[in-house]
């Protein structure tokens, strides 16, 4: 069985097995069988059926294993930066006084299309990388800041290409 093992040794197991707000569903002494890349079984060390038993397995030593965050709603591909927008916003700027001296959501537009694929894979790329080290196992990349067919195409090309080329999985929109 490709894809296949248990982890054994879980000291705390976060489940969200729970229909009570703030219950995460916590099993203590647990193990999870994956069997060809799928959670086949995930509960107490104690009740692991047999049949994953000689299934390779890894002992976490009594660590923690908790599900992989699910980012639903991201525009991570895209290029350029407004922290300086956020700046004049915090001392008083309107939007209008900000989209008339150059800034504003058009400048993302413009510098997106600018970049081209290379240059959107070199932002995004560490962007998502970022995301994975905070523990997303699943990220959402909306397009939307090309504004043209060519553009957005673009965008989507670049998060296809992150999606193979990484350990997390991206989904497109």
């Amino acid at each position: 069985m490709s894809g296949s093992l248990v982890l054994r040794g879980i000291g705390e197991l976060v489940t969200n097995a729970s229909d009570r707000p703030g219950d995460l569903g916590i099993v203590e002494d647990a193990a999870v069988a994956v069997v060809d890349g799928r959670v086949a079984y995930a509960g107490p060390d104690a009740e692991l059926p047999a049949e994953y038993a000689d299934l390779p397995g890894i002992d976490v030593d009594g660590r923690a294993v908790i599900p992989g965050f699910v980012d639903a709603h991201t525009h991570a591909v895209f290029a350029g930066d407004r922290a300086d927008e956020f700046a004049r916003r915090l001392r008083g700027d309107t939007y209008e006084e900000i989209l008339a001296a150059g800034g504003g959501i058009l400048s993302t537009v413009t510098a997106t299309r600018e970049a081209g694929f290379e240059g959107l894979w070199e932002v995004a790329e560490p962007r998502l990388g970022r995301m994975a080290w905070s523990g997303s196992t699943t990220i959402e990349v909306k397009s939307g800041y090309g504004l043209d067919p060519e553009s957005e195409r673009t965008l989507l090309e670049v998060a296809a290409v992150l999606d193979r080329a990484q350990p997390y999985t991206v989904v497109t929109t």
